[in-house]
C-alpha cells in the first residue's frame, strides 16, 4: 500500500495540512484542552528524545524509519485485526510519507506484530503490569530504525485497539510517554483512545519532516521542531481544526 501523501508532495504545507485535516471530523479539540505550538513543542521534546525506560530514559537522539515498512502479523486474532492494522498503516503512511503495508505470504518483512496472551507479553518483557510493548532495532551509525517488534495482549478488544495505535506509533520513533497533552495516545494515563488524536498526528508528521534528521540531538533538533510545529498549528487553525 503506497501513501496518498508522499514526502515529495507534502513539502507544500498547505497540501500537508489538508492531508491531516481530512482525517479529523469537525473541531477535534475540546475547549478544556487548547493545543498551542508551545505545548506541542514541549510534548515533542518529551516524547521523541527519551524512552520510557533503559539507557534512553535520560536522553537519546532522534530516530525514525527511512525505508518502507513491511509488516507480518502473527498469533491468535491476527487475521481478525488485519483490516485494523491496514487502516492504521494507511493513516500513518499519509503522515510520514513512508510506504507501509502487510507482507505477502512467505515474503520478507521488517515489522512484526505478535498477538498473544497477556501472560506471554509480560514474560517476554519481564514486566508484571504491561499489556503491550514495542521494540526498535537499528544502528547508531545512521540512527535509522531498521526493524520493529510489537507485542499485543489479545484478551480485551478495547485494549487491543488502543495498544495497536499506541505501540505502532511508538516504534515509528515516538518512544516516550508524556502527560502534557491529556487527549493523546502517548499519555500513559489515557487508555480510552482507540485512534490517533490531532496532537498525535501533528507530532508524528513533525518527526518525519525532512528538516529534521536522524541522529540529531535534542539541542540541535528542537529549534527546528518548534518552527515545524508552529507552521502546522497555524495552518490547522486556518483550516478550522484547532
Amino acid at each position: 500500500m503506497f501513501p496518498l501523501c508522499t514526502l515529495s508532495l507534502c513539502r507544500p504545507y498547505t497540501f500537508l495540512v489538508l492531508c491531516i485535516a481530512m482525517m479529523i471530523p469537525g473541531r477535534a479539540i475540546l475547549a478544556a484542552e487548547v493545543l498551542t505550538s508551545d505545548l506541542l513543542t514541549e510534548a515533542f521534546g518529551h516524547i521523541v528524545f527519551q524512552t520510557e525506560s533503559g539507557a534512553g530514559s535520560t536522553g537519546k537522539p532522534l530516530v525514525r524509519w527511512g525505508v518502507p515498512i513491511v509488516a507480518h502479523l502473527d498469533g491468535g486474532m491476527s487475521e481478525q485485526y488485519k483490516p485494523k492494522v491496514e487502516k492504521i498503516f494507511a493513516t500513518l503512511s499519509k503522515l510520514t510519507g513512508l510506504p507501509m503495508g502487510l507482507a505477502p505470504h512467505d515474503s520478507a518483512f521488517n515489522f512484526e506484530i505478535h498477538f498473544m496472551p497477556m501472560a506471554d507479553v509480560r514474560r517476554i518483557t519481564k514486566s508484571s503490569t504491561i499489556r503491550c510493548s514495542g521494540v526498535l532495532k537499528g544502528s547508531s551509525r545512521d540512527y535509522l530504525i531498521a526493524r520493529a517488534i510489537v507485542y499485543i495482549a489479545n484478551d480485551d478488544d478495547h485494549r487491543i485497539r488502543h495498544c495497536l495505535h499506541e505501540e505502532i506509533g511508538r516504534v515509528l520513533g515516538l518512544t516516550n510517554d508524556s502527560s502534557l497533552i491529556a487527549d493523546s495516545l502517548f499519555n500513559d494515563t489515557n487508555d480510552s483512545r482507540r485512534s490517533y488524536s490531532l496532537s498525535d498526528m501533528i507530532l508524528i508528521r513533525a518527526l518525519y519532516d525532512r528538516r529534521l534528521r536522524p541522529g540529531m540531538s535534542r539541542k540541535e533538533a528542537m529549534p527546528i521542531a518548534r518552527i515545524i510545529l508552529r507552521e502546522l498549528a497555524t495552518r490547522l487553525k486556518e483550516a478550522g481544526k484547532m
